[in-house]
């Protein structure tokens, strides 16, 4: 029971600490994360929900489509997926909206944000993931989808990616929205795996221990 609720308290500390950057990478407002997070800042803009709630609809769906693909092999434990990605959402609307209110005129201070982010959210989702705390849902999706149809990992993962970006560009220009595909996301595909993948290895032996 002790390890069960300091599991529980360790995964709610490290998804407090990573939804905390990734607020700060809208705060820095120069660029999102790819998967969603563009197009939850766009569904925001066009009907006035919060910020990291589409984002939130979208990792549920995920879960389902998991049960779906999956059907009785599909394992009970994976239902978990949906607390941790509506807590994650609510943890990000929290942080955006009510901790980060602070303006921020420079440019540079809004690259230096965008930059903690990125190396804050790769320490704390490298940490939760290499530890087996949670498992995220697009991630597992993916695998789950890639086992089932022999289709590439990394083809599959970037694909969102790069889905999830045109669907942006093309609100951002057909409705008149900010664009949210900037340098800050550029910046974020090309740091945030390699450094996720790096903090993984550190911290991977200290799993069998938690």
């Amino acid at each position: 029971m002790k390890k069960i609720v300091f599991r529980l308290s360790l995964v709610f500390l490290l998804t407090l600490c990573a939804t905390f950057f990734t607020a700060l990478m809208l705060k820095a407002a120069i660029g999102t994360y790819a998967c969603w997070d563009a197009l939850s800042v766009n569904i925001s803009q066009l009907t006035g929900l919060k910020v990291a709630n589409f984002s939130m609809i979208m990792n549920v769906s995920c879960v389902f489509l998991q049960f779906m693909l999956l059907k009785k092999e599909f394992q009970a434990s994976k239902l978990l997926q949906i607390p941790f990605a509506v807590l994650f959402g609510v943890l990000v609307n929290f942080f955006y909206y009510n901790i980060l209110v602070f303006d921020v005129q420079s440019y540079a201070v809004r690259f230096i944000l965008c930059v903690v982010s990125v190396v804050g959210v790769a320490f704390f989702l490298g940490l939760l993931t290499s530890l087996n705390l949670v498992n995220i849902s697009v991630e597992t999706t993916c695998n789950i989808i890639s086992g089932k149809y022999a289709i590439d990992y990394a083809y599959l993962r970037v694909g969102i990616d790069v889905i999830c970006i045109v669907l942006s560009v093309a609100l951002s220009f057909f409705f008149g929205l900010s664009f949210t595909i900037r340098e800050g996301t550029v910046i974020a595909m090309l740091l945030l795996g390699p450094l996720e993948k790096q903090f993984m290895k550190i911290f991977r032996p200290i799993s069998a221990y938690i």
